[in-house]
């Protein structure tokens, strides 16, 4: 079943999940990164950040990012991995959202914010501003709390979904 990128939100069309089951998301690695946020979590509402130990994961550790929420709203890269940076033209670590992703922050901002109001983790399938090799991205979107109980961080996994040219058959068996 296709998943058309019929959403928009600051010029980014997108689709998105909170149901992260085989039926809606085909990647594996995604799968063994939500068992693992759900083991982390246990009975609480959140898991702590904490407790998160990117090295758990070393098939993704190169497309994991930890990104804090800051009081004025803005997020601040706390871990952009090697592949990510790559993937993006530079290592984020240490910068806040808005100040690398200029107009585009709004729908960053928007997803991170919505996984963590939510709870759970948020898939989110979309088309990425200025790369021309990739199409469309796939992300998974991951909330952890603080040392006060509070939602405050998110881990992404980010990884390319279609590359650009891609065969659009090739693309529908993946989303199956």
């Amino acid at each position: 079943m296709e998943r058309e990128l019929t959403q928009e939100l600051g010029g980014i069309q997108y689709w998105e999940t909170d149901a992260v089951s085989p039926e809606t998301v085909a990647n594996p690695l995604i799968h063994e990164l939500y068992r693992y946020w759900e083991a982390r979590r246990g009975p609480a509402r959140l898991p702590a950040k904490r407790d998160f130990d990117p090295l758990d994961h070393p098939r993704a550790l190169g497309t994991l990012m930890i990104l804090e929420r800051l009081e004025d709203g803005d997020y601040l890269y706390r871990l952009h991995g090697l592949k990510a940076a790559e993937m993006f033209g530079r290592d984020l670590t240490g910068h806040r959202l808005r100040e690398v992703a200029g107009d585009v922050s709004r729908f960053f901002i928007a997803k991170y914010d919505r996984c963590l109001e939510l709870g759970r983790p948020l898939y989110v399938l979309h088309r990425p501003v200025q790369m021309k090799t990739v199409a469309e991205l796939e992300r998974l979107l991951m909330p952890f709390a603080d040392d006060a109980g509070e939602p405050r961080f998110v881990v992404a996994y980010t990884a390319p979904y279609a590359m650009t040219g891609e065969v659009a058959e090739e693309r529908t068996s993946r989303m199956s």
